[in-house]
């Protein structure tokens, strides 16, 4: 097996397929907000603890508040206090709670209780949810190992639930199974064969996780490698490369 390697990012080749899978810029700084250089999220730090990053993220991203705990807890402190007390529910949200017929969406804030942290509790942003064991959040000092990060957990009995801000809804399925790139063509596609997107990167914003993107044959420009997503690469109509 060959690898070729992005920086910290592989590409493996096995055969004519390739597997990619894009870790986002903040899964690389495996010493968080403890380094000096935390990586960001849509424009914003992350770092500090669970809910200092939550409550710095949603009103420039959301356009929602988020109240601080210490002043009503102070004697108790913990992120879980934003579900658990009333009173600190961020602004302009609903509270959805984790019933397990549900599951939440991009931009939603999620809850644990007390059995996750130590006792405090843990608060995030939600990135993507494809289903309740599937759910790929960005947090700060996660169960305290102090790291700026995003990465998958599933939704179980330790979640209370989410706040989503009014007005929000579950967008409906675009992605695709298979996303085909014609890097010849002028303008992009919907990513069927018929009507192939031009470039990597759009595709990867189209592709379902675990999907198929189909590289016709020739050179393709390397994706800039912004967003995370498991995919299988093949080639048609002849040998592709990445370059």
């Amino acid at each position: 097996m060959n690898v070729t390697t992005f920086g910290r990012r592989e590409l493996f080749l096995a055969g004519c397929a390739i597997t990619l899978t894009l870790l986002p810029d903040f899964a690389e700084a495996q010493s968080g907000w403890q380094d000096g250089n935390p990586p960001t999220y849509n424009g914003v730090k992350v770092y500090g603890q669970c809910l200092v990053f939550v409550q710095r993220y949603c009103p420039p991203v959301l356009g929602i508040t988020v109240p601080t705990v210490g002043g009503r807890h102070a004697d108790e402190p913990g992120a879980h206090w934003i579900w658990d007390d009333p009173e600190l529910q961020p602004t302009n949200t609903d509270r959805i709670a984790n019933d397990g017929s549900n599951q939440p969406i991009g931009q939603d804030i999620i809850v644990w209780s007390t059995a996750l942290g130590g006792g405090f509790g843990h608060v995030a942003i939600v990135d993507i949810a494809s289903s309740r064991n599937d759910v790929w959040i960005v947090d700060s000092n996660w169960n305290g190992d102090e790291k700026g990060q995003r990465h998958k957990v599933t939704i179980n009995d330790k979640v209370l639930g989410w706040f989503r801000k009014k007005g929000s809804s579950i967008p409906p399925p675009d992605k695709r199974q298979d996303v085909y790139v014609d890097q010849t063509r002028a303008v992009d596609g919907d990513g069927s064969q018929g009507n192939p997107v031009k470039t990597i990167e759009k595709a990867l914003q189209i592709v379902q996780l675990g999907g198929t993107i189909h590289l016709k044959s020739g050179d393709h420009a390397k994706p800039p490698l912004k967003i995370t997503v498991s995919v299988r690469f093949v080639n048609y109509e002849g040998a592709a490369r990445i370059k």
